[in-house]
Protein backbone atom coordinates (compact mmCIF):
# COMPACT_ATOMS: atom_id res chain seq x y z
CA UNK A 1 0.00 0.00 0.00
CA UNK A 2 2.94 2.14 0.85
CA UNK A 3 4.67 1.64 -2.39
CA UNK A 4 0.93 2.67 -4.17
CA UNK A 5 1.15 5.96 -2.06
CA UNK A 6 4.44 6.99 -3.10
CA UNK A 7 3.91 6.33 -6.74
CA UNK A 8 0.54 8.35 -6.33
CA UNK A 9 2.62 10.98 -4.77
CA UNK A 10 5.16 11.14 -7.71
CA UNK A 11 2.51 11.25 -10.15
CA UNK A 12 0.48 14.03 -8.56
CA UNK A 13 3.78 16.35 -8.26
CA UNK A 14 4.89 15.36 -12.16
CA UNK A 15 1.29 16.23 -13.20
CA UNK A 16 1.59 19.50 -11.16
CA UNK A 17 4.50 20.05 -12.75
CA UNK A 18 3.61 19.87 -16.01
CA UNK A 19 0.44 21.73 -15.13
CA UNK A 20 2.83 24.99 -13.99
CA UNK A 21 4.59 24.59 -17.37
CA UNK A 22 1.55 24.99 -18.97
CA UNK A 23 -0.62 27.62 -17.34
CA UNK A 24 -1.51 30.69 -19.52
CA UNK A 25 -0.63 33.83 -18.34
CA UNK A 26 -3.48 36.43 -19.70
CA UNK A 27 -1.66 39.97 -20.50
CA UNK A 28 -4.92 41.64 -20.28
CA UNK A 29 -6.42 42.12 -16.95
CA UNK A 30 -7.98 44.66 -14.76
CA UNK A 31 -5.93 46.60 -12.30
CA UNK A 32 -2.57 45.66 -14.54
CA UNK A 33 -0.27 48.60 -14.63
CA UNK A 34 3.04 49.51 -16.93
CA UNK A 35 5.46 51.67 -16.01
CA UNK A 36 8.15 53.12 -18.78
CA UNK A 37 10.55 55.46 -18.70
CA UNK A 38 11.06 57.02 -22.11
CA UNK A 39 13.49 59.40 -23.11
CA UNK A 40 14.93 60.89 -26.51
CA UNK A 41 18.36 60.73 -26.75
CA UNK A 42 18.99 62.59 -29.95
CA UNK A 43 17.16 66.00 -28.09
CA UNK A 44 19.65 68.72 -27.54
CA UNK A 45 19.22 68.03 -23.95
CA UNK A 46 18.97 64.65 -22.99
CA UNK A 47 15.66 64.15 -21.21
CA UNK A 48 13.91 61.09 -19.69
CA UNK A 49 9.99 60.72 -17.82
CA UNK A 50 7.38 58.54 -17.18
CA UNK A 51 4.65 56.94 -19.13
CA UNK A 52 2.23 54.47 -17.45
CA UNK A 53 -0.13 52.60 -18.98
CA UNK A 54 -3.15 51.04 -16.89
CA UNK A 55 -5.98 48.51 -17.50
CA UNK A 56 -8.97 49.70 -15.69
CA UNK A 57 -12.51 48.90 -15.71
CA UNK A 58 -14.18 46.62 -18.76
CA UNK A 59 -16.09 47.71 -21.97
CA UNK A 60 -17.88 46.03 -24.77
CA UNK A 61 -17.00 47.20 -28.48
CA UNK A 62 -17.71 45.35 -31.73
CA UNK A 63 -18.86 42.51 -29.32
CA UNK A 64 -15.84 41.97 -27.92
CA UNK A 65 -14.92 42.17 -23.93
CA UNK A 66 -12.68 44.37 -23.25
CA UNK A 67 -10.75 46.71 -20.70
CA UNK A 68 -10.60 49.93 -21.08
CA UNK A 69 -6.71 51.61 -21.70
CA UNK A 70 -5.14 54.87 -20.27
CA UNK A 71 -2.29 57.01 -20.45
CA UNK A 72 -0.38 59.06 -17.87
CA UNK A 73 2.24 60.67 -18.69
CA UNK A 74 4.83 62.82 -16.23
CA UNK A 75 7.56 65.21 -16.62
CA UNK A 76 7.25 64.64 -20.14
CA UNK A 77 8.85 67.85 -22.37
CA UNK A 78 6.45 66.81 -25.42
CA UNK A 79 3.16 65.46 -24.54
CA UNK A 80 1.65 65.76 -21.47
CA UNK A 81 -1.53 63.15 -20.84
CA UNK A 82 -3.12 62.42 -17.35
CA UNK A 83 -5.27 59.37 -16.97
CA UNK A 84 -6.15 59.86 -20.59
CA UNK A 85 -8.37 56.98 -22.10
CA UNK A 86 -7.07 56.31 -25.29
CA UNK A 87 -8.48 52.59 -26.33
CA UNK A 88 -9.10 48.85 -25.32
CA UNK A 89 -7.29 45.87 -25.14
CA UNK A 90 -8.93 42.25 -25.53
CA UNK A 91 -7.36 38.79 -26.09
CA UNK A 92 -8.59 35.69 -27.86
CA UNK A 93 -6.89 32.53 -27.61
CA UNK A 94 -2.94 33.82 -27.65
CA UNK A 95 -3.73 37.03 -29.45
CA UNK A 96 -3.49 39.96 -27.84
CA UNK A 97 -5.77 43.06 -29.61
CA UNK A 98 -6.13 46.95 -29.29
CA UNK A 99 -9.00 48.98 -30.29
CA UNK A 100 -7.84 52.73 -30.54
CA UNK A 101 -10.43 55.00 -29.18
CA UNK A 102 -12.90 56.37 -31.46
CA UNK A 103 -12.63 52.79 -33.72
CA UNK A 104 -14.23 49.99 -33.31
CA UNK A 105 -11.50 48.28 -35.48
CA UNK A 106 -9.11 45.52 -33.91
CA UNK A 107 -5.61 45.61 -34.35
CA UNK A 108 -3.18 42.87 -33.26
CA UNK A 109 -0.43 43.79 -31.14
CA UNK A 110 0.59 40.24 -29.87
CA UNK A 111 0.80 36.66 -31.85
CA UNK A 112 1.69 34.35 -28.78
CA UNK A 113 1.05 31.37 -31.33
CA UNK A 114 3.59 32.05 -33.26
CA UNK A 115 6.52 29.72 -34.05
CA UNK A 116 10.25 30.21 -34.68
CA UNK A 117 10.24 31.11 -38.53
CA UNK A 118 7.17 32.09 -39.02
CA UNK A 119 6.38 36.11 -40.58
CA UNK A 120 3.24 37.47 -38.48
CA UNK A 121 1.72 40.22 -39.93
CA UNK A 122 1.08 42.95 -37.32
CA UNK A 123 -0.18 46.24 -36.72
CA UNK A 124 1.96 49.26 -35.76
CA UNK A 125 -0.31 52.54 -34.21
CA UNK A 126 1.25 55.56 -33.22
CA UNK A 127 -0.71 57.34 -30.68
CA UNK A 128 -0.19 60.86 -31.76
CA UNK A 129 -1.70 60.17 -34.77
CA UNK A 130 -4.07 57.33 -33.90
CA UNK A 131 -2.85 55.62 -37.49
CA UNK A 132 -2.40 52.09 -38.28
CA UNK A 133 0.18 50.39 -40.37
CA UNK A 134 0.54 47.28 -40.92
CA UNK A 135 4.25 45.72 -40.63
CA UNK A 136 6.00 41.93 -40.68
CA UNK A 137 8.23 40.36 -38.50
CA UNK A 138 9.96 36.70 -38.30
CA UNK A 139 10.32 34.62 -35.33
CA UNK A 140 13.67 34.39 -34.18
CA UNK A 141 13.39 32.09 -30.98
CA UNK A 142 10.61 30.94 -28.87
CA UNK A 143 11.28 29.84 -25.55
CA UNK A 144 10.31 28.97 -22.00
CA UNK A 145 11.95 31.26 -18.72
CA UNK A 146 11.71 30.71 -15.82
CA UNK A 147 10.96 34.15 -13.77
CA UNK A 148 9.54 33.49 -9.86
CA UNK A 149 9.00 30.01 -9.89
CA UNK A 150 6.79 30.54 -12.95
CA UNK A 151 7.31 29.50 -16.68
CA UNK A 152 6.75 32.38 -19.41
CA UNK A 153 6.65 32.41 -22.84
CA UNK A 154 9.22 34.45 -24.64
CA UNK A 155 9.17 35.05 -28.27
CA UNK A 156 12.06 36.70 -29.74
CA UNK A 157 11.68 38.70 -33.03
CA UNK A 158 13.23 40.83 -36.14
CA UNK A 159 11.38 43.44 -37.83
CA UNK A 160 10.96 42.68 -41.49
CA UNK A 161 12.39 45.49 -44.24
CA UNK A 162 9.32 45.39 -46.87
CA UNK A 163 11.62 46.77 -49.55
CA UNK A 164 14.62 44.04 -48.64
CA UNK A 165 11.85 41.63 -47.70
CA UNK A 166 14.49 40.49 -44.87
CA UNK A 167 15.12 40.99 -41.21
CA UNK A 168 16.84 44.41 -39.80
CA UNK A 169 19.46 43.50 -37.96
CA UNK A 170 19.74 46.27 -35.70
CA UNK A 171 15.60 46.47 -34.91
CA UNK A 172 14.31 43.29 -32.44
CA UNK A 173 13.07 42.53 -29.42
CA UNK A 174 10.89 40.70 -27.82
CA UNK A 175 7.36 39.73 -26.21
CA UNK A 176 7.01 38.11 -22.90
CA UNK A 177 3.90 36.00 -21.96
CA UNK A 178 1.56 37.95 -19.46
CA UNK A 179 3.91 41.06 -19.77
CA UNK A 180 3.76 42.17 -23.11
CA UNK A 181 7.01 44.38 -24.87
CA UNK A 182 9.54 45.94 -22.69
CA UNK A 183 10.08 48.48 -25.49
CA UNK A 184 6.47 49.76 -26.16
CA UNK A 185 3.25 48.03 -24.66
CA UNK A 186 1.62 48.95 -28.19
CA UNK A 187 3.78 47.37 -29.44
CA UNK A 188 4.72 50.11 -32.37
CA UNK A 189 7.28 52.49 -33.02
CA UNK A 190 6.26 55.81 -32.85
CA UNK A 191 7.99 58.70 -33.78
CA UNK A 192 7.47 62.08 -32.22
CA UNK A 193 8.53 65.48 -34.06
CA UNK A 194 11.22 65.56 -31.99
CA UNK A 195 13.07 63.34 -33.28
CA UNK A 196 13.99 59.80 -31.60
CA UNK A 197 11.92 58.34 -28.94
CA UNK A 198 12.96 55.19 -26.81
CA UNK A 199 10.86 53.30 -24.04
CA UNK A 200 11.82 50.65 -21.67
CA UNK A 201 9.74 48.83 -19.05
CA UNK A 202 10.65 49.31 -15.63
CA UNK A 203 7.79 47.41 -13.98
CA UNK A 204 4.54 45.81 -14.20
CA UNK A 205 2.11 45.39 -11.45
CA UNK A 206 -1.43 43.46 -11.19
CA UNK A 207 -3.53 45.38 -8.16
CA UNK A 208 -0.33 47.28 -6.89
CA UNK A 209 1.60 43.89 -6.69
CA UNK A 210 5.16 43.95 -8.70
CA UNK A 211 5.02 40.87 -11.46
CA UNK A 212 8.10 42.06 -13.25
CA UNK A 213 11.01 43.97 -12.59
CA UNK A 214 13.35 44.71 -15.60
CA UNK A 215 16.90 44.68 -13.35
CA UNK A 216 15.03 41.05 -11.47
CA UNK A 217 14.41 39.77 -14.63
CA UNK A 218 17.13 40.70 -16.32
CA UNK A 219 19.33 39.52 -13.76
CA UNK A 220 17.41 35.53 -12.62
CA UNK A 221 15.13 34.94 -15.81
CA UNK A 222 16.68 31.74 -16.42
CA UNK A 223 15.84 30.05 -20.23
CA UNK A 224 14.82 26.54 -19.99
CA UNK A 225 14.55 23.86 -22.35
CA UNK A 226 11.68 22.04 -23.41
CA UNK A 227 12.45 17.83 -23.57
Amino acid sequence: MKSYLILFTACLMLCSGAVARTLSHPLVEDGKVWNYKASNPEAENYTEWEEIYSLEGDTVIDSHRCLKLYVTTNNSPYIHYDHLYIGAMYEEGEDVYYIASGNTTSAILYDFSGNPGDIVTMDLYELQTTKYDEYGLIINEKQLVKYRNEYLTVIKWSLIDPDKEEAVDDFSSIWIEGIGSPIDLLNSTPIWNTGCYEQELVTCKLNDQIIYDKDEFEASAQYVTEE
